[in-house]
């Protein structure tokens, strides 16, 4: 009762305390003082240039960490809802999602009108805690800076579940009033966690849920996984012609990627694994990838249509058992063409990707999409076809425990994806896949569908705020596959219930509410092997799903603070049924969550 009423006393002086002191705090609400520059801004384009706020919405604060599914942060997962989009061809090293891993695709780069930073932090039970920084800043306005850090940790509830994550990028770009442009990329991402195996067995009893976690057996007691997954790139842009309506650029660059697996063990003979093929003292799998690029492309700009051919050379070597080297020519065209008719705007292109020669000659993607705006309302539309050769640890692995060589035939994938959105109230999308030699795992080991699988997904996202005061936010998934050779829930739902008002003189913006997250139905599992990172189907049936995880929380903005405390899996232990997605692998207990984000303006 008293940490209860301890809780509440804290948050009354948070709030006075904010209230008070926001008066001396600038917060800028210029819409126009974030820009998303256009990939093409060396060719002074501004037609792909969006104009978009920064995200300030309280609830989204709150959801900013992904879900995982296993209950471990910063390890790999399972991908029940399609979250991976792996369109890349030519050389893939490994087959593992990762969603701790930020790519350059998810960082938002930013040229503002002032300095701006963001400040976050979270703390939760189990020593959870997540730091993230964001700054950006324009300098004589031709240059502009952006950051980007993250650092979080956890125990975890069971015995050695302790991981790290730590994810840095940094941006600069030179708008050459002239002819010359430069941009510059760093991206670094670092895990590292401990493996236990999970439980011994597969799921909890009813006497075990109301225990203290930490004294449930789990099957490893030394494992440890690293995993580093590093980009860095370099573009120099030279444009010529002085018309404005007709330009062309010419543009050299260099990318280098690093990708570093490691898995050690030191007990490898602790009976969780069936063979030992290397070492019974001690396991230390490890791989390590490096590669380079070099594009070389030419751009030009006739009016609202832009086009772009690169031709770049791709360099891979891994080192892992054994030394392996690939080489790979590709060919790239792009296509963008903006328009407004009336009162419709949009825009429309393609994208070809082919590898002419090398180790995997023959892969190509092909994109068509369009955007088209009406109003409040916009559809999305796009069409692809790929071909990618199976990644390298599809086709070989040697380690300590598993030992495969594979010659697959290359997958062939269909996509097609189309939404309609109504403002931020409604979106209803739709994707389907065609994918014919499908390379999945069965039982840790891999194997390839020679048939046509077919995976739809239907997604229904609704935003909605009833009487000024009643707030409903929900994303249902509705998902059908033609084949037991993946796993997915065919219903799942997250929904918001809550309450949103302004308090104390309109200067609090308040958010309290339930949030409730739950496969409505049951579905066959997979399973994770802790030595690959790898989640695979199982030839026996194992289900999960109907359990209903259920949040309460309150959190609210105050000009440019947000904040929220919340207590999530309420119903852990009342329901007289365990909480999990993977067989051994329990979903955290009932926690208590925490956190603060602030913005500074110029």
């Amino acid at each position: 009762m008293y940490k209860h009423i301890n809780i509440l006393t804290y948050l009354n002086a948070f709030i006075y305390l904010f209230t008070n002191l926001m008066a001396q705090t600038k917060y800028d609400t210029d819409s126009r003082y974030f820009q998303k520059p256009s990939p093409f801004y060396f060719l002074n384009d501004t037609t792909l240039q969006i104009t978009q706020y920064i995200d300030t919405s309280v609830l989204s604060f709150q959801y900013s960490l992904p879900f995982y599914f296993n209950g471990q942060i910063g390890t790999a997962q399972p991908d029940y809802l399609l979250q991976q989009n792996d369109f890349e061809i030519g050389n893939r090293v490994l087959s593992v999602y990762y969603p701790d891993i930020i790519t350059l695709e998810n960082i938002n780069i930013y040229k503002t009108k002032g300095f701006f930073a963001k400040l976050e932090g979270i703390a939760g039970s189990k020593d959870e805690q997540h730091f993230r920084a964001f700054f950006t800043s324009p300098i004589k306005q031709q240059h502009q800076i952006n950051f980007f850090l993250r650092r979080s940790t956890n125990t975890g509830f069971y015995q050695h579940q302790k991981a790290s994550i730590t994810n840095l990028f940094t941006d600069y770009h030179w708008f050459g009033k002239k002819r010359f442009s430069m941009d510059t990329k760093l991206l670094l991402n670092f895990l590292k966690h401990q493996e236990n195996g999970g439980i011994t067995i597969d799921t909890l009893s009813y006497n075990d849920l109301f225990l203290d976690k930490t004294l449930v057996p789990v099957s490893l007691s030394s494992a440890t996984k690293k995993y580093n997954n590093h980009t860095a790139e370099l573009n120099a842009h030279y444009r010529f012609g002085k018309d404005t309506i007709n330009l062309n650029a010419i543009s050299i660059g260099i990318r280098a990627f690093q990708e570093l697996y490691q898995y050690t063990d030191n007990y490898p003979f602790s009976g969780y694994y069936n063979f030992i093929f290397l070492d019974t003292i001690k396991t230390n799998d490890s791989l390590n990838s490096w590669k380079i690029e070099l594009p070389l492309t030419y751009s030009f700009k006739l009016n609202n249509t832009i086009a772009q051919l690169t031709y770049y050379y791709q360099y891979n070597k891994i080192h892992f058992s054994f030394d392996t080297v690939l080489q790979n020519h590709f060919l790239e065209g792009k296509t963008f063409h903006s328009f407004q008719y009336l009162k419709f705007s949009g825009n429309s292109g393609t994208e070809l990707k082919y590898i002419i020669n090398g180790t995997q000659k023959n892969n190509y993607y092909f994109k068509v999409f369009s955007n088209i705006h009406y109003k409040k309302w916009s559809t999305e539309m796009q069409v692809s076809t790929f071909q990618q050769s199976p990644t390298f640890q599809q086709n070989f692995w040697y380690s300590n425990h598993f030992i495969w060589e594979n010659h697959f035939q290359n997958i062939l994938t269909s996509t097609f994806h189309f939404s309609l959105a109504f403002d931020k109230f409604i979106r209803l999308s739709y994707t389907g896949r065609t994918i014919k030699n499908f390379v999945y795992f069965l039982d840790n080991y891999p194997q390839q569908y020679t048939n046509n699988l077919m995976v739809h997904q239907w997604q229904l996202q609704l935003n909605f705020l009833l009487l000024k005061h009643i707030g409903i936010k929900s994303n249902y998934y509705y998902q059908w596959k033609s084949a037991d050779v993946i796993a997915l829930p065919q219903h799942f739902l997250d929904v918001d219930l809550y309450y949103q008002g302004r308090w104390f003189k309109n200067n609090l913006l308040v958010n309290t509410g339930v949030q409730f997250i739950s496969a409505l139905n049951y579905f066959d599992t997979y399973q994770y092997n802790p030595a690959t990172s790898i989640y695979s189907v199982m030839s026996r049936n194992f289900q999960t799903g109907n359990y209903p995880q259920i949040g309460l929380y309150f959190s609210g903005r105050i000009k440019p603070v947000n904040f929220f405390i919340r207590m999530d899996n309420l119903l852990s232990g009342f329901i007289g049924q365990p909480y999990y997605y993977l067989p051994h692998y329990m979903m955290p207990d009932r926690a208590l969550r925490m956190g603060i984000s602030w913005m500074f303006f110029d």
